[in-house]
Formats: structure tokens, C-alpha cells, sequence
């Protein structure tokens, strides 16, 4: 909850600092692919020996997104930037118990608030760098696995163990090329870092990723 209000509070003294500046408006797109992972512990001492076997097979996932965004300058170097958009997360378990190949995917529909710093550079490519916060509602939660001596996949959803609400810090850091007049290409790294757990239990999951972010910028 707290994080939630200081991410409502941020968001609107952040639009309000917006509105003292008549620069203009741009609409932006962006795709990713990328991996995410977590940390994991406990404030449970019954529970640090499952932490160490969980960090023992639990593996970096592949995941992908995307998200469209409005962007406005505040000053000749600083731009706000809101945005939506969809993420996955999750882990991977080669083998555990009897099970093969399990590929938890968490997916959730994500609203980013960054603040963008753009390097003055006079060439076709700007170097920028940005930072924020994100809001993010769990969608679903799906669970593929595979029984070893079946040969088919499984597939579990709605595990209830999920927390349905997530704050994160973001950052990228990336180059806008320009195109065409008002129309900018951009690529960035970016990544994210969960504040609160992914979980609801005494596991505490804290969820990051780092992923490869291809971008359109339509300058209005």
C-alpha cells in the first residue's frame, strides 16, 4: 500500500510540474526480449534451507514485452514519460520431483512514470538515460511442466500464491536515431527491480529484469 501511494503521489506532482511547460508532446512505442530472475528469502529460519534449494534449480527465464507511452519536455535536456504496457516474468526449473522443463510465466499489465535525460548532441544519434517508477497488475500466472514419463505438457494456472499488485524501479539507458523529420528510432537497456514480493507468502520474491528495448518516437 505504501508503495502504491508514493507511486500516485509521484505520478501526479510529476504532471503538475508537466503542465508549467508549453513544449510539445510525442507518442512512443516500444518492444522487448529480454530475462528476468529474482532474488529470493525468508524472515522464516524454517524456510532458509527451501531458499537454498529453490536458488539451487530455479534458472533466469526469457521474456518479452511491450508498452506505448506519451512523453512531454520540460526543459531543453529533461523529458516525462507515461506509459502501459505489457511484461512477462517468471523463473525456469530444468528438472525437480519428478517434473521436467517447468516454465513459470507471470504476466502483467504494467503503467512506467520515467523522468528521460537526452545528452546535447548535435549528431543524428542523441545519447539519453531515464528513470522511474512502475506500477504493475498481475494478469495471469501460468505454470508449464513436464512429467517425466508422459509425453505431453501440463499446465497449471491461478496458483493463488501471487501478489496481484507490484511496484518497481525502472531505468534505461539507451541512443534516439533520428529518421525521418519528427520520427526517431531508439534502443535502449533497459531494466527493472521489484520493491515489494511477487508472492504473498513467507517466500519472499523480489523479481528483476534486463532486457533489449527497440523503440519508435513520433514527435508532435
Amino acid at each position: 500500500m505504501k508503495y502504491g501511494l508514493f507511486f500516485v503521489a509521484t505520478l501526479i506532482s510529476t504532471f503538475v510540474l508537466a503542465q508549467t511547460d508549453s513544449a510539445k508532446f510525442a507518442l512512443t512505442f516500444h518492444v522487448n526480449n529480454g530475462l528476468s530472475y529474482r532474488t529470493l528469502n525468508s524472515d522464516n529460519q524454517n524456510l532458509h534451507a527451501l531458499v537454498d534449494d529453490l536458488n539451487e534449480v530455479e534458472r533466469a527465464k526469457f521474456v518479452q514485452g511491450f508498452s506505448v507511452g506519451v512523453s512531454k519536455s520540460i526543459s531543453k535536456n529533461l523529458k516525462i514519460q507515461l506509459g502501459m504496457g505489457y511484461q512477462e516474468m517468471g523463473h525456469r526449473i530444468d528438472s525437480i520431483a519428478g517434473m521436467a522443463e517447468m516454465n513459470q510465466t507471470l504476466r502483467y499489465f504494467q503503467i512506467p512514470l520515467t523522468v528521460e535525460y537526452h545528452f546535447n548532441s548535435a549528431r543524428r544519434i542523441v545519447p539519453y538515460a531515464g528513470l522511474g517508477m512502475q506500477y504493475g497488475m498481475l494478469i495471469s500466472d501460468v505454470l508449464q511442466y513436464k512429467v517425466i514419463g508422459a509425453n505431453r505438457v501440463f499446465e497449471t494456472k491461478d496458483a493463488g500464491i501471487w501478489n496481484r499488485n507490484s511496484i518497481s524501479t525502472v531505468g534505461h539507458l539507451g541512443m534516439a536515431i533520428k529518421v525521418y523529420p519528427k520520427n526517431i528510432f531508439t534502443l535502449a537497456i533497459a531494466a527493472q527491480y521489484g520493491l515489494n514480493s511477487a508472492t504473498t507468502t513467507e517466500l519472499n520474491r523480489n523479481q528483476y529484469g534486463c532486457n533489449l528495448q527497440l523503440g519508435w518516437r513520433v514527435d508532435f
